[in-house]
């Protein structure tokens, strides 16, 4: 039965990871080819950022795309002769992207982004 569990477990584990490092290759297709445009062509590409700073000579385009929350429960309920006992466990969180454009004198010059799956 543990061994079971283990194995799903590992199992969830890896698909999670397998969907942020895909939509990590998204961004990176979707991102990269943005470098060396203007702000107005970014905007045009990914809409208005959520916020906007500005760092010396440098402008930082802040964007988050929330997909909403996802959230998984169990239960289980022992019994023997002697006695019975049930455990319950649940957790939730939110699946979004957030990545940030930076531009140097007007034109894009680097991104970074953090997903979470």
């Amino acid at each position: 039965m543990k061994i079971l569990f283990l194995a799903l477990v590992m199992l969830f584990a890896s698909c999670a990871q397998q969907q942020v490092n895909q939509r990590r290759a998204e961004l990176e297709a979707t991102l990269n080819p943005l470098m060396g445009q203007n702000e107005e062509s970014v905007i045009l590409q990914l809409g208005r950022p959520d916020n906007v700073e500005t760092i010396g000579s440098i402008k930082v385009f802040r964007y988050r795309r929330s997909f909403g929350a996802r959230s998984t429960a169990s239960a289980s309920a022992y019994n023997n002769q002697y006695s019975a006992s049930a455990y319950g466990s649940g957790q939730s969180w939110e699946s979004y992207d957030e990545y940030n454009v930076y531009f140097q004198n007007g034109t894009a010059v680097k991104w970074d982004g953090y997903v979470q799956r």
